[in-house]
């Protein structure tokens, strides 16, 4: 669990850098220390990888994608499962990261594989992979953007030439305009579109591109993350919000132009002078934040949430690379060293722990042939779901007797790690979700 800590809002005195003399309001110290932030749980995400990027595409499922790694969960971000992912017929290959992914929906989804690696394509959730025909010299593939299945982009750098953009349209993808003169060691880190005309692009080495034809012809836009990497672009209506390393500037720029000019975010003021990875907007309207600082305490990741008045910061453990909600008011950030972070304390608890509803699964661990029992005290009506950790339903049954056991054959099942969703009547959402081992 993380401790929280209070930011407090920057009254900026004159045009002068960010370093130089700021003052308090006594009226901005009253606000500051009289709310508190948001505290942030950690949740087990079974593996000491890299996390890097993460996205919902329901209330329920989820994946993150890392080091060489791909997790998925079926129960809303309780439980995190690691996929097991096959390409051309062998295992995932261990050098390649997932820099970023983007699913449809629980089976169709891309990922970009990360420097020299690939831009991976699954239709059966993260199970099988093939590689997507993308333009010779399209080295480094780091960063996507999709309006729908047939309309996108693929971002990263090439071989020895700079930065890459490709546009993906019904699936075919062609190189896009560049402005000339730019460095062999850059690629493209983040994409995102305002509207179907307007987008931008950050690179690792702060370039910033702008596009008014849909991603056709991109311009470069003078910015203060010039030298720095950029990290994330977010909307919240007029606001255009960039997120960047370059802490002389607060790590954070905004613009009300449609990004012909920015300007230094002086609200994310705090003490901790972070590089900031990550922005996110809920679907109501709260933004949030997140980063990496120098160590304070032996904590060396930070998250904002920005209240009515200014961003609370709250430091973790780890480093954050990206952030997503679902649901709108719950909240995730993954990391280093495996860090899956949520602002929802039921969520981060034991899923072996009772819940609400005191639903009993024994025995548990069982034995392949043995057979399960699900116990419900409160009804003699419910369902069970039973899946493995990619997310396939292994089976089903509903109770039809009028006491409140049911019994499942766990014959045929392989040795793993499955979980059982409990439904009760024509309620769609489940009730319990319990972790099974087979043994």
């Amino acid at each position: 669990m993380s401790t929280p800590f209070y930011s407090c809002l920057f009254t900026e005195t004159k045009t002068y850098t960010m370093r130089k003399k700021f003052i308090f309001t006594f009226a901005t110290l009253i606000i500051c220390f009289s709310l508190s932030a948001q505290t942030w749980y950690q949740i087990d995400s079974t593996t000491d990888r890299e996390l890097k990027t993460i996205q919902f595409i329901s209330d329920e499922i989820g994946f993150i994608g890392g080091d060489s790694i791909l997790l998925k969960t079926l129960d809303g971000g309780i439980s995190w499962n690691e996929i097991v992912t096959d390409l051309g017929g062998v295992e995932w290959v261990q050098y390649l990261d997932v820099y970023d992914l983007h699913f449809f929906d629980e089976n169709h989804g891309y990922v970009m594989s990360g420097l020299y690696g690939a831009m991976l394509e699954t239709f059966d959730g993260g199970i099988t992979w093939a590689s997507v025909n993308i333009s010779l010299g399209f080295c480094q593939q780091a960063s996507l953007y999709f309006e729908s299945e047939d309309y996108g982009f693929a971002g990263g750098g090439g071989c020895f030439s700079g930065h890459f953009i490709e546009k993906f349209v019904d699936g075919v993808l062609t190189p896009v305009v560049f402005p000339v003169g730019w460095s062999g060691t850059d690629y493209v880190t983040t994409i995102n579109f305002k509207n179907p005309e307007l987008g931008f692009a950050g690179t690792v080495e702060g370039i910033l591109l702008r596009t008014t034809d849909g991603g056709g012809i991109w311009d470069t836009i003078p910015n203060l993350a010039t030298g720095y990497a950029i990290t994330d672009i977010d909307f919240a209506g007029d606001l255009i919000r960039i997120s960047h390393h370059n802490i002389q500037e607060w790590s954070s720029m905004t613009s009300i132009d449609d990004g012909l000019t920015w300007q230094v975010d002086w609200e994310i003021g705090s003490f901790f002078y972070p590089k900031l990875n990550s922005l996110h907007t809920t679907s109501e309207g709260l933004a949030y934040t997140a980063g990496e600082i120098d160590n304070f305490d032996g904590q060396e990741g930070v998250i904002f949430e920005r209240t009515a008045f200014f961003w609370n910061s709250v430091p973790v453990e780890n480093r954050i690379n990206d952030i997503e909600s679902h649901s709108g008011a719950s909240v995730f950030a993954v990391g280093d060293n495996g860090s899956i972070y949520t602002n929802q304390a039921d969520l981060a608890s034991n899923i072996g722990e009772p819940q609400a509803n005191p639903i009993r699964v024994y025995p548990n661990p069982v034995s392949v042939g043995e057979e399960l029992t699900i116990e419900n005290p409160k009804t003699s009506v419910f369902s069970v779901r039973l899946f493995d950790i990619q997310g396939k339903e292994i089976a089903n049954k509903n109770k039809t007797t009028l006491n409140q056991e049911m019994s499942i054959s766990t014959e045929g099942l392989e040795r793993g790690v499955y979980l059982i969703k409990v439904y009760e009547g024509n309620v769609m959402v489940p009730i319990s979700i319990r972790r099974l081992v087979v043994n």
